[in-house]
């Protein structure tokens, strides 16, 4: 998956290129750093689900040991 992810973020880049070719070089860090930011708000997320997951699933193990 994370292969895909950084497939994915090279394609990224190389729209924000395209995009912001014709503006001056402070916009396109400003750009540049909100795709930044995105990046890291999304990975956050996929660690919160994860750690989620993973609580869930030690919930449902110490049941099923209860249960047994």
């Amino acid at each position: 998956m994370s292969l895909y992810r950084k497939l994915c973020h090279v394609v990224e880049d190389g729209f924000i290129h395209l995009l912001t070719r014709k503006r001056s070089a402070e916009e396109r860090d400003v750009v540049r750093a909100k795709a930044a930011a995105y990046r890291r708000h999304q990975a956050l997320l996929r660690e919160e689900r994860l750690r989620g997951k993973q609580r869930k699933r030690a919930l449902n193990d110490r049941q099923r040991m209860r249960n047994s």
